[in-house]
C-alpha cells in the first residue's frame, strides 16, 4: 500500500506558492509617515554607470548628472526608501577613528564602509564619502595630550569645532595622512564613488555664534607664525618696523590679538596667514589624495563664511580653498530664500566652473511646524536658483531636530513634500545639472576689507550691492579680490560694482581702470566710502578711476537722506520714499555751507551729469568718469525696492543692459521682484537655455516674461503647462510655488 506522500508535497508546495506571491504583492513599509513605499527588493540591479567631469559639468553614462539625495541613510531598508524618494546619491561619514593602530590603515578596517558603498551602487546610488577627520582614534587622544595641540582663539579659549587639533600640530598631518591614502584608495575602487570630502566645515571660531573669536593662537599656531615671519623679515628690527611692535627676540613674538593691537598691517598679515595655512592644509591632503587614487575627485565642505560675520574669524577662504577641489563643495543652513540664492550665486562665481554642491542643507528653522509644504519647496529651490548642482538633505534619520524620518524634523506633510521636491530635481536631470548662466554684472568682493574691519560690514554691503541687480533678475556675478587682477575674468563684464567698504591693492584698482579704458562698453559703478583706504588701513587718496573729484562728509553730518528727485529720464524708475545712508558730498558747494538756511537749495558745482538729488538738494547719483561710463552713488550699497528699481531704470535706459530674462508685471511692465530667478546654460546647446522662477510671494502673480530678442519659452518642465510661444503673453505663477522653463533661441 502506498504512502499519500505525493498527496501531501503538492499541498505543500501550493501553500509554499500562496505564500511567495502574497510576500510579493506587499509593498514595503514607508519609513515614515507621508513617505511612498520604499523600493521592493527586486528593484536592485547591478552597477553599470561611470561618471566624468567635463567641462564643468558632472555626467553619468555621458549624460548630465545632478546629485540629489541624502545625509546618511545607508542601511538596506533606508537606501530602498531614498530610492523612492527620487535619490540618486547619498553622502555618508567615513571616520578616521576606523583606523585600529598607527601606520598603515589595514584594508580589513574600511569593510564596512565598503559595504555601504556597495549596498548603494545596488539601489543605483551614487556615492560621496567624507574623510571624516574629526572622529579621532583613541590611539591618537592617547598621543596627543600635548597643550600645545589644541586650537585657541585669540580669547585664550578652545576653538574650531571640526578641528579638535592645530592644524600646525605635526603629528596631526603625519598620523591622519595613512587614513586618507587608504581611504582614497578604497573608494576609487569602487566605481559608483564620485568624490571624497576633505573635512567638515573647516574652520576655526567663526561658525555663526562665535564671530567674535579669531585664528588659532596655541602654542604651535604661533611658533608656526614666527617662522613664516623669518622667512619674510631678515631680522627682528625689519619685523619691527613692519609691524609698529617692540619684540626683543623672535621668541617674544606673538601676533596681534585684534585688528588695534600692533598696526592693520600686522593684523592682515596675520589673518593671511591662517587662511594661507588652511589652504596649504588642504592642498597637502589632495596631493596625498591625488598620488593614491589619482581618478577620484575631490571637494570640501566649506561654511558660509564670507557671507556672515565670521569672514575673518574662521581663518578660511574660499578662494584658496578652492584650489584644493574638483567640486566646489559647502554646508549651508539658511531661512532667507533671496540670501541662500545670494551664497549660491557667490559660490558658482568663487568656483569658476567648477560644479557647486551643497553637501549638507535642510530647511531653517528647524522644526515640524516651520517646515511647511511651501517652505520646503521655496526654501530647496532657491540655492538651485543660485546655481547649486547636486544637494544633500540633512538628513534621512531619526534623531535631531533635522532627522526627517522623525517628528522633531518633520511632519507627513513635510515629508510628502521632500519626496515632491527630490523627485522634481532627479527628473530634470539635464536643466539643472547645467551650468548657470554667466552674468555681465560683477560685483567686487573685498577679502582685505572683511579681514580688516572683521565684522560685517563687507559682505552685507557686497551683498546688498548684487540683491540691487539680482532683484531686478540680471544674473549677477561676484569678483573675488583675489582674482581682481585677472583680465581675462574681468573682460567678461560689461559692468563692475565696487561696493561699499571695498579696499583694494594698488594692482587691482589700476587693472579696473585698464579695463574701463580699453573698452567703451564697459561701465563702472561705485557706492561710498569704496577705495578710501589701502590694504594696510591708511587713508587713500582719491583714485581717478572713480570719476569724482571731490568726497566729503554730508552738510551738517547729515548720513541718512532720502533721494528727493531724478532724471525725467529716470522718473518711471523713481519712487519718492527711497531712503539713503552713508551720504557723501561729491560735488563742490557754491559759497560758504554754514551760512545755507534749513531747507534752501545747495547748489554745487560739477562736470558731471547728476541722475539724483537727496533730500538736502545736492547731487547723490552722478554719471561720470570717461565717457560718463562710471555711474557713482554718493551712499551706500543697501538692498532697497525703491533703489533697486532706480538702478535698473540707470542701467537698462543709460547703460543700456537688459536681464537676460525678467518677469514683468503685465500691466505696468515693471519687474515683478517677488520672484526670484536663476537661468542655467545647456550643457552643450548654446541655443537652449532653462529659466527657473521662484513666486515668493503667499499670492498668485499674474505675470509675462520677457526676454531677449530671438528667444522665446519652449515649455514649463514642472506643472508640465506652457505659457506659449510668445515670451510677453500673460500667464499665472501660483503662490509660493517653482517653475522651470526651457527657453530656444530662433534664428
Amino acid at each position: 500500500m502506498k504512502r499519500p506522500l505525493p498527496l501531501i508535497l503538492t499541498h505543500s508546495f501550493f501553500l509554499a506558492i500562496l505564500m511567495t506571491s502574497a510576500a510579493a504583492n506587499t509593498a514595503p513599509t514607508p519609513l515614515a509617515g507621508g513617505l511612498p513605499a520604499p523600493l521592493p527588493a527586486s528593484g536592485k540591479k547591478t552597477w553599470d554607470a561611470h561618471f566624468t567631469l567635463e567641462n564643468g559639468t558632472l555626467l553619468k553614462n555621458g549624460a548630465p548628472f545632478y546629485p540629489i539625495g541624502f545625509v546618511f541613510g545607508t542601511t538596506d531598508a533606508e537606501l530602498a526608501q531614498a530610492r523612492a524618494m527620487g535619490a540618486n546619491a547619498v553622502h555618508f561619514d567615513i571616520g578616521w577613528n576606523t583606523a585600529p593602530n598607527p601606520g598603515e590603515l589595514p584594508d580589513a578596517a574600511l569593510e564596512k564602509a565598503r559595504e555601504k558603498i556597495r549596498l548603494a551602487a545596488q539601489w543605483d546610488i551614487a556615492v560621496f564619502p567624507l574623510l571624516a577627520g574629526h572622529y579621532v582614534p583613541d590611539w591618537f587622544q592617547q598621543k596627543a595630550r600635548d597643550a600645545n595641540a589644541t586650537p585657541l582663539g585669540n580669547d585664550g579659549k578652545k576653538t574650531g569645532s571640526w578641528f579638535p587639533y592645530s592644524i600646525h600640530y605635526p603629528p596631526l598631518a603625519e598620523h591622519i595622512a595613512s587614513f586618507w591614502r587608504a581611504t582614497s584608495t578604497m573608494a576609487q575602487a569602487e566605481p559608483n564613488v564620485i568624490s571624497i570630502s576633505l573635512w567638515n566645515e573647516p574652520g576655526y571660531g567663526g561658525t555663526w555664534n562665535r564671530g567674535d573669536q579669531f585664528a588659532d593662537y596655541s602654542p604651535c599656531g604661533i611658533d608656526a607664525w614666527r617662522s613664516y615671519l623669518k622667512k619674510q623679515y631678515t631680522s627682528i628690527a625689519a619685523l619691527n618696523q613692519a609691524h609698529a611692535t617692540a619684540f626683543a627676540t623672535w621668541d617674544d613674538v606673538r601676533p596681534p590679538g585684534n585688528p588695534a593691537e600692533h598696526n592693520r598691517r600686522a593684523w592682515l598679515e596675520w589673518m593671511r596667514f591662517g587662511q594661507d595655512s588652511f589652504a596649504a592644509f588642504f592642498e597637502n591632503e589632495r596631493s596625498i589624495i591625488r598620488a593614491a587614487a589619482p581618478a577620484l575627485l575631490v571637494n570640501n565642505k566649506k561654511q558660509t563664511n564670507p557671507w556672515d560675520r565670521s569672514t575673518a574669524s574662521s581663518g578660511t577662504n574660499w578662494q584658496k580653498l578652492g584650489r584644493s577641489e574638483d567640486i566646489f563643495g559647502i554646508n549651508m543652513y539658511s531661512g532667507s530664500l533671496y540670501g541662500s540664492r545670494n551664497i549660491l550665486d557667490a559660490a558658482a562665481s568663487y568656483a569658476d566652473g567648477k560644479p557647486v554642491m551643497i553637501f549638507e542643507i535642510n530647511t531653517m528653522p528647524p522644526s515640524p511646524d516651520t517646515r511647511t509644504p511651501d517652505t520646503i519647496r521655496t526654501q530647496l529651490w532657491a540655492p538651485i536658483a543660485g546655481g547649486a548642482r547636486g544637494m544633500f538633505i540633512f538628513a534621512l534619520i531619526k534623531n535631531t531636530e533635522h532627522g526627517i524620518l522623525g517628528p522633531k524634523g518633520a511632519d507627513d506633510e513635510g515629508r510628502a513634500e521632500y519626496t515632491r521636491v527630490v523627485t522634481q530635481i532627479s527628473t530634470h536631470q539635464r536643466p539643472l545639472a547645467s551650468p548657470p548662466l554667466a552674468g555681465k554684472i560683477g560685483v567686487i568682493y573685498s577679502t582685505t576689507a572683511a579681514l580688516q574691519l572683521t565684522g560685517d560690514t563687507v559682505p552685507r554691503h557686497a551683498t546688498a550691492a548684487h540683491s540691487l541687480w539680482r532683484n531686478s533678475h540680471y544674473q549677477v556675478d561676484f569678483i573675488p579680490e583675489e582674482r581682481s587682477t585677472d583680465p581675462a575674468l574681468l573682460a567678461r563684464y560689461a559692468l563692475i560694482v565696487l561696493p561699499t567698504a571695498a579696499v583694494l591693492p594698488d594692482a587691482s584698482i589700476a587693472a579696473l581702470r585698464h579695463w574701463l579704458e580699453t573698452d567703451t562698453r564697459r561701465h563702472l559703478w561705485a557706492f561710498s566710502d569704496t577705495l578710501s583706504r589701502t590694504p594696510d588701513w591708511e587713508p587713500l587718496s582719491l583714485p581717478p578711476l572713480l570719476g569724482i573729484n571731490t568726497r566729503k562728509p554730508p552738510i551738517g553730518d547729515r548720513a541718512t537722506q532720502q533721494i528727493s528727485n531724478v532724471d525725467p529720464t529716470l522718473e518711471n524708475y523713481f519712487e519718492s520714499d527711497c531712503q539713503i545712508t552713508g551720504v557723501e558730498m561729491v560735488t563742490t558747494p557754491e559759497g560758504d555751507t554754514s551760512a545755507i538756511i534749513p531747507g534752501a537749495e545747495v547748489k554745487t558745482k560739477t562736470d558731471a551729469r547728476v541722475l539724483a538729488w537727496n533730500s538736502d538738494s545736492y547731487p547723490t547719483i552722478l554719471q561720470t568718469g570717461p565717457g560718463g561710463r562710471v555711474i557713482y552713488c554718493a551712499f551706500n550699497s543697501e538692498s532697497i525696492p525703491a533703489l533697486r528699481n532706480l538702478v535698473e531704470g540707470i542701467t537698462r535706459d543709460i547703460i543700456g543692459i537688459k536681464p537676460e530674462a525678467r518677469f514683468v508685471n503685465p500691466s505696468s511692465g515693471t519687474t515683478t521682484s517677488a520672484i526670484i530667478t536663476g537661468i542655467r546654460q545647456d550643457w552643450q546647446d548654446t541655443d537652449t537655455r532653462y529659466l527657473i522662477a521662484i513666486n515668493t510671494a503667499y499670492r498668485p502673480h499674474k505675470t509675462a516674461i520677457e526676454l531677449p530678442q530671438g528667444w522665446r519659452v519652449e515649455n514649463e518642465l514642472l506643472h508640465s503647462a506652457s505659457p506659449g510661444s510668445a515670451s510677453s503673453r500673460p500667464f499665472q505663477l501660483k503662490a509660493r510655488d517653482v517653475y522651470l522653463f526651457t527657453l530656444k533661441k530662433h534664428k
